[in-house]
């Protein structure tokens, strides 16, 4: 009669196999895949696209996985960077860290969008006490400073739409990332 059955149970375990993997290995099907196999990587490739956008915190279990692939999902998708800055919890120093090392990475490539850095600027500015506890003011004012230069490639137009979250963020930060926020307002 051409039924199929669907094993819930050989997708699941197959997905938690998959996510043992790198974004290379489990994104690229193999020749002759098992059905099961690809019926997972296919959920899990719909999973990162709505984690990639979602507004709420992710799971224990989400963030365990996505922290263990975080520098190949930014280097694929420069827009996982805004992301992963609004998802860090900035009481973990591994996540903070973590997030500014790929910050910093992203800016160094110049990779970083002027889009992306507006919402990672107002996320380091809302945990900016909390980031300077593990950053110290330095190496935060540093970042900050790092990412309001990327914002000096938007249009002067939508500058002008940030103003008050660069004027806030100016504050949030020590006097010399707050300079360099102003700097980028007076260009």
């Amino acid at each position: 009669d051409g039924a199929c059955t669907i094993d819930v149970i050989a997708i699941a375990m197959e997905a938690k196999r998959l996510q043992g993997l790198t974004l290379a290995c489990m994104a690229t099907p193999s020749d002759e895949e098992d059905p099961h196999r690809a019926v997972a990587r296919s959920l899990l490739m719909r999973m990162l696209a709505r984690l990639r956008a979602c507004l709420h915190q992710w799971s224990d279990g989400e963030r365990a996985w996505l922290l263990r692939i975080r520098e190949e999902l930014c280097d694929a998708d420069r827009g996982w960077i805004a992301q992963f800055a609004m998802q860090t919890v900035w009481s973990n120093i591994d996540e903070v860290n973590g997030i500014a090392s790929v910050i910093e990475k992203a800016q160094n490539a110049g990779r970083l969008a002027a889009r992306d850095a507006v919402q990672i600027l107002s996320v380091l500015a809302r945990n900016a006490e909390a980031a300077e506890a593990i950053l110290r003011e330095k190496l935060l004012g540093s970042l900050a400073t790092r990412v309001a230069e990327t914002l000096a490639t938007l249009p002067e137009r939508e500058v002008a739409c940030i103003l008050e979250l660069l004027l806030d963020s100016a504050h949030a930060f020590g006097y010399a990332a707050a300079r360099s926020i102003v700097g980028t307002l007076i260009r």
